[in-house]
C-alpha cells in the first residue's frame, strides 16, 4: 500500500502470489486472490493490519480472483479461472456458494460495480473479440454494449478490467494503448472517446478524478551472448604449419 501524503509504502500480504486486488468501498479492508493455500483463492484483511488474511473461499480445484466490491461491502464479482472463463457472484453472507451472473458464451472478464451498485460493468469475448458490456445488478438477464471497438485479441485477460469514476457518470476501460472513456447515465450509454494514449496498463482512478493508477512492465535489456571458442590459436599454429596455408 503507497499513502500518498506520506510518500510511504507498507506491504500487507507476505509469502505468496496475489494475482487481483479489490478494495471495499469503505476502505477499510481489501479482498485479494492468494496462491497460499495451493490454488488461487479470494482472502480479505484489514489495511490497517489489526488482523491477519482470513479465506474466504475454499476451491482447489479452480483459481478464484476479486475484481469489484458492492457498495454495501456484501457481495464480490468474482473470476473463476476455468473454461469458459466465468464471473461469479460471491455472497459474503454465504460464502461457500457462488453464483453465475451472466449467461454468455465464450470467456469473461475483470468486472466492476457501478458506486451505486445497480449496475456493472464487464468483459466478454462472445462476439469472438473481447469488449465490454453493461448489465443490472442483481438482474442481469439483459446487457449492454459499452465499447465501439476494441484492440483486444480473441481471449479474455484478467487485466482487461473496466472501472469507474467515483460519481458513476464515466466508465474506463483500455482499447490496446488507448484509455476510453464512457459518458455513463445507464441505461443511457455514451459514446466511447479517447482520453489518452499510454503504455501503462492503466487500472484505477484517484477518488477526485485527477488522477489514474495503472502498471508499467520493466523493460528487459537485451540479452547479451558470449561465444567461446576453444583451441584457437593451436588451430591457427596448424594450419600454418601446412605447405601453402596463409
Amino acid at each position: 500500500m503507497y499513502e500518498f501524503g506520506r510518500d510511504l509504502w507498507r506491504r500487507l500480504t507476505t509469502a505468496d502470489s496475489v494475482l487481483t486486488v479489490a478494495w471495499a468501498p469503505d476502505s477499510s479492508r481489501i479482498f485479494f486472490s492468494s496462491g497460499r493455500s495451493g490454488s488461487q483463492d479470494v482472502y480479505s484483511m484489514p489495511i490497517d493490519g489489526s488482523a491477519p488474511a482470513r479465506d474466504v473461499t475454499r476451491d482447489k480445484s479452480n483459481w478464484q480472483m476479486p475484481f469489484s466490491v458492492s457498495p454495501d461491502n456484501r457481495y464480490v464479482l468474482v473470476l473463476r479461472d476455468q473454461r469458459p472463463l466465468r464471473i461469479l457472484l460471491l455472497d459474503l453472507q454465504h460464502p461457500d456458494r457462488m453464483e453465475r451472473l451472466v449467461p454468455s458464451a465464450g470467456d469473461q472478464g475483470g468486472a466492476a460495480f457501478s458506486p451505486d451498485g445497480r449496475w456493472f460493468a464487464f468483459v466478454s469475448n462472445e462476439a469472438g473479440q473481447a469488449k465490454v458490456y453493461l448489465s443490472k445488478f442483481p438482474d442481469a438477464g439483459r446487457k449492454w454494449l459499452v465499447s465501439n471497438s476494441s484492440g483486444y485479441n480473441r481471449g479474455v485477460s484478467r487485466d482487461m478490467a473496466p472501472f469507474w469514476r467515483r460519481d458513476g457518470r464515466e466508465l474506463y476501460y483500455v482499447d490496446g494503448k488507448k484509455l476510453m472513456a464512457v459518458d455513463m447515465s445507464p441505461p443511457m450509454i455514451g459514446k466511447a472517446r479517447v482520453l489518452f494514449e499510454t503504455d501503462l496498463a492503466v487500472a484505477g482512478i484517484a477518488t477526485d478524478g485527477q488522477r489514474f493508477i495503472g502498471i508499467r512492465s520493466a523493460k528487459v535489456p537485451p540479452a547479451t551472448q558470449l561465444n567461446v571458442i576453444t583451441g584457437l590459436f593451436d588451430n591457427l599454429k596448424t594450419r600454418q604449419r601446412r605447405p601453402g596455408a596463409k
